[in-house]
């Protein structure tokens, strides 16, 4: 597996109970993933992954950059290795990163994946531009 894929990764507050135990500002993400002229919305939620797809255009991005109380980065990874989810409890962190084929240890919050992925500007094979 060698290629680049294009990610928005919105950072916002969750709306559930386990959010008292996360950072007041961050304790949700969810991906959109740009494929062929798509965005692929991916919202891991308590009950289920909630998805729906929207056509591509900048204003879906001006959308998105207008939303309240989120901050989103766009990701451009270049994947070279597959990554499996872990067995067990999957949090949100959990499956943004297996939709990023990112796997970072020590990483179990919303919070702690945000500050990663800045972390990560200065790398080779990831691409980050702070949109809000």
């Amino acid at each position: 597996m060698n290629s680049r894929r294009e990610y928005i990764v919105i950072f916002g507050k969750a709306k559930h109970w386990t959010s008292r135990f996360l950072n007041k500002d961050i304790s949700h993400v969810q991906v959109i993933s740009l494929h062929n002229g798509f965005w692929l919305r991916l919202d891991p939620a308590p009950y289920g992954l909630d998805t729906d797809v929207t056509a591509y255009n900048d204003s879906t991005l001006e959308m998105i950059r207008k939303m309240d109380d989120v901050r989103v980065l766009r990701v451009s990874l270049h994947r070279t290795k597959s990554y499996f989810a872990r067995i067990g409890l999957m949090t949100c962190t959990d499956v943004a990163q297996y939709i990023l084929g990112l796997h970072l240890r020590g990483c179990w919050t919303p919070y702690q994946l945000y500050k990663r992925l800045l972390r990560m500007r200065g790398d080779s094979l990831v691409n980050i531009e702070i949109i809000r």
